[in-house]
């Protein structure tokens, strides 16, 4: 299981190296805070202390205010509690609304930045499953006699 552990640790620094290649790239409809919202929200750290950074971060993004205050007491709840930040325990505590949202469902055509944001979501999903597809793998070798 050695290398699963390794794998689990890494995702948070591949994140991260997303967020500064992002962020170097002067991009103006994407920034380093909606990346590391999109990863959290996406499922794909469960670290909370990654996961909070992401969040303090949050608060210099152009979302309204409602909605971060809304993110950051979802995140705060869940780490209270000690879970996972994961988006099956965000789920319930975003509501379908805001989730729709965030998985591109309503999308403004005329809002590129938004467009942006939920093409990232989407992108860190795809990353997660892929991520977990090669660890059951991996798993599976590994338990073999």
């Amino acid at each position: 299981m050695r290398i699963i552990e390794r794998l689990l640790s890494e995702i948070p620094n591949q994140i991260e190296s997303e967020v500064v290649a992002t962020k170097s790239t002067g991009s103006d409809s994407t920034n380093a805070a909606d990346i590391a919202e999109a990863a959290v929200l996406a499922g794909c750290c469960r670290n909370p202390d990654y996961a909070l950074n992401a969040v303090t971060r949050l608060v210099a993004s152009d979302f309204d205010l409602e909605w971060r205050q809304r993110v950051w007491l979802s995140i705060e709840q869940l780490v209270g509690q000690g879970e996972p930040v994961d988006s099956a325990s965000l789920y319930p505590l975003l509501g379908p609304v805001l989730w729709n949202r965030l998985a591109g469902e309503n999308a403004s055509a005329r809002n590129p930045h938004e467009q942006d944001y939920c093409r990232m979501v989407r992108g860190y999903a795809r990353m997660r499953a892929a991520t977990a597809a090669m660890l059951a793998e991996i798993a599976e070798r590994e338990e073999l006699p």
